[in-house]
């Protein structure tokens, strides 16, 4: 009895295991019958978000090119030029006329992670050329106050530590809490995903408590209308 009982389950398991097999080949079936190749690499990849190897393929599909173009990508992902395919042509980027600009950004804004007191770390920027301005908010009611605040920018590769900026402002003017420094400093290094970036913050009071600190890049890139060729939210193909 136990041996007929143990071979019906057997049996039932297997068929269980089959039909689930079936079941995932028919939807894979289904799924290459139903979308073509764009929109399965758009599903996979984005159209125009993550990878957008969806609005890469939408412009190889519509465009023949005679090299390939330059992609710049304001997400961090892996390289995508393998979806163009452009074997034997040429593979120069920079020298392109033409250019793709992927999850573009015109507002390089990002709040800065605290790493301990007044002292934080810069998360790496995407096609950033050097910091605008930092908006510090404090902690506590004061409506006003000045402090003489000094700033320092500070890199690290792992072996050692370099002041890549340094500079003193005086009497900066706190309403509520908040003040916007412009510090104009200019710089490709805080986009090296290799270095890690932090900025430290002093002052000449005690009561100089960071409670957020946000940071804004000057763009790598400026898109011109006239160099639009495709858009798709916010993904473009632009002649140079």
């Amino acid at each position: 009895m136990f041996i007929k009982n143990y071979n019906r389950l057997l049996l039932v398991l297997i068929l269980l295991l089959f039909l689930a097999q079936y079941v995932n080949f028919y939807k894979n079936l289904k799924n290459i019958y139903l979308n073509n190749y764009e929109k399965r690499i758009a599903n996979i990849y984005g159209f125009c978000e993550k990878s957008s190897l969806g609005f890469l393929l939408y412009i190889k599909e519509k465009y023949k090119f005679e090299e390939y173009p330059q992609i710049v990508n304001y997400k961090i992902t892996p390289l995508s030029k393998w979806i163009l395919d452009l074997d034997g042509k040429s593979k120069s980027k920079e020298e392109s006329k033409y250019l793709f600009i992927l999850n573009y950004q015109q507002d390089l804004k990002i709040n800065l992670p605290l790493v301990r007191n007044n002292f934080f770390i810069i998360p790496n920027q995407e096609n950033n050329v050097g910091v605008k301005n930092i908006k510090i908010k404090l902690d506590g009611q004061d409506n006003y106050q000045t402090y003489d605040v000094n700033i320092k920018l500070i890199q690290n590769n792992f072996k050692e530590s370099n002041v890549i900026y340094h500079n003193s402002f005086n009497k900066v003017l706190f309403r509520n809490n908040e003040a916007e420094v412009s510090l104009n400093f200019q710089t490709k290094t805080l986009q090296d995903r290799v270095l890690r970036s932090y900025i430290l913050i002093e002052a000449n009071k005690p009561s100089f408590k960071i409670n957020n600190i946000s940071m804004t890049f000057y763009n790598k890139y400026q898109i011109n209308k006239e160099n639009i060729i495709e858009k798709k939210g916010n993904c473009y193909f632009l002649k140079k």
